[in-house]
């Protein structure tokens, strides 16, 4: 079984070294779980079926928020909206004199910014360049070398896919496969441990950015596109666009709808709101054309490669030699909250956030019986997400290091401070916080 277990291990690795040579993510997954398939003496036809089975009920039930969240992140950018946020979040930041003082105000009005955004649901795929481009304003503003970038909108990533008691991924994930789970509960030591997150990355890229002041560095834009943001005369007000967001906080936080529904009334709203700041499409010729033009490109914004990630992870479950190393963990003798971190930490490693759904089912027939708290197995899938979103192989980065004009060699010693290093500080307190009880 060890041989198995091991050749589980080196097939998912083998997917995410073709991807990063440049292999289609797609082609990529087919040929790793083939490996595992092939390795583990599994019958091809039949796990790949009933792999596609599984990926099919984790990931359906999640499409519609991913979707709707992609639409709504770029009606709110195409009206105007989002400047508009970005506007008024980062006034602070100007009345900052020190140096480090401004940057600290910079990093807090964008989590203020994004956390405003992961409130309402948006996708993260629908948003990416708009964060960088507002992301880069700041970074010229504070005079920071563009290196840095990625780090920040990797940090906002997390700091929007983290957020205690909002309609996230990881929320839905959990309320999918988790009987009885409520994405507000256990609220405040939940909300500690994420500002506690925003904490650490402000500390930290305060001292890694004031060492780079110290050799000379400053920026310099390269290639990178950065337009002013619009003339304020343009957008929309910023109580106006506070409204649909408010609307889907309420309907899902206090009314208790399902995720979908709450995003999706919020698109509703958003179009309604701000519809004569929607400018019209040349091909639609008509602002109702255009709108649903822009739902179009949000939806096309998540690719089914993304989806398909999740497919090792089904494959990897069914062999026989996952469980054997389940089961081996549980009876280490290792608390049993550790042997789950060590599950959960190596399944993101793997599938990041796509791994959420093929990991409950272990939880619930291995460790919740033992008496661990699904809210202890909540913390650890959130700050191993988040863990898992600065690896080099999450396909952002590299989207990311291209759009700000360097290359990922030169932007990820940033990322592993800010992104990794706090992650798995935050990990590590998840562990503890299980292991005295504070998850119930």
């Amino acid at each position: 079984m060890a041989f198995q277990l091991c050749a589980l291990i080196i097939s998912v690795l083998i997917i995410s070294l073709l991807i990063l040579k440049g292999l289609h993510p797609i082609l990529s997954v087919i040929i790793g779980c083939s490996l595992m398939i092939w390795t583990n003496g599994l019958p091809y036809a039949a796990t790949f079926t009933s792999g596609l089975e599984s990926w099919g009920a984790a990931m359906m039930p999640t499409i519609f928020v991913t979707l709707l969240g992609a639409a709504f992140g770029v009606l709110y950018t195409k009206c105007g909206a989002i400047d508009s946020l970005a506007r008024f979040l980062m006034k602070p930041s100007g009345l900052m004199k020190s140096a480090n003082g401004k940057i600290v105000m910079c990093i807090l009005g964008l989590v203020a910014f994004r956390v405003v955004l992961g409130i309402a649901g948006f996708a993260n795929e629908a948003i990416i360049v708009t964060m960088l481009a507002v992301s880069g304003v700041i970074f010229r503003t504070a005079d920071v070398d563009r290196r840095h970038l990625p780090a920040l909108t990797a940090f906002a990533a997390s700091v929007g896919t983290c957020l205690p008691g909002a309609p996230t991924m990881i929320n839905v994930f959990l309320q999918l496969n988790l009987p009885g789970y409520s994405a507000t509960a256990y609220f405040i030591p939940r909300l500690i441990l994420w500002i506690l997150f925003v904490v650490l990355f402000c500390l930290f890229m305060t001292i890694w950015l004031a060492r780079d002041r110290r050799k000379g560095a400053h920026f310099e834009p390269g290639n990178m596109i950065l337009p002013e943001l619009a003339d304020g005369a343009k957008l929309p007000p910023v109580w106006l666009c506070f409204i649909p967001i408010l609307v889907v906080i309420v309907i899902y936080s206090v009314v208790g709808l399902d995720a979908w529904i709450s995003i999706g009334i919020g698109v509703i709203a958003a179009i309604l709101c701000l519809w004569k700041y929607y400018p019209v499409d040349e091909n639609s010729k008509t602002r109702f054309g255009s709108v649903l033009e822009y739902c179009g490109q949000g939806v096309m914004l998540i690719p089914i490669q993304l989806m398909l990630m999740v497919l090792p992870t089904m494959i990897l479950t069914q062999s026989p030699a996952f469980t054997w190393g389940v089961e081996a963990l549980a009876e280490s003798g290792l608390p049993m909250v550790v042997s789950l971190a060590i599950i959960v930490l190596i399944m993101m490693f793997f599938a990041g956030l796509g791994g959420v759904p093929a990991i409950c089912p272990t939880f619930l027939n291995v460790f919740m019986p033992s008496g661990i708290s699904m809210y202890t197995f909540a913390a650890l899938v959130t700050w191993g997400v988040a863990f898992s979103g600065g690896l080099p192989t999450n396909a952002s980065i590299t989207v990311e290091s291209n759009l700000a004009d360097c290359s990922v060699k030169k932007t990820y010693p940033s990322i592993f401070i800010g992104s990794i290093c706090t992650a798995v500080i935050l990990y590590i307190l998840a562990i503890l916080t299980g292991l005295m009880g504070v998850w119930g």
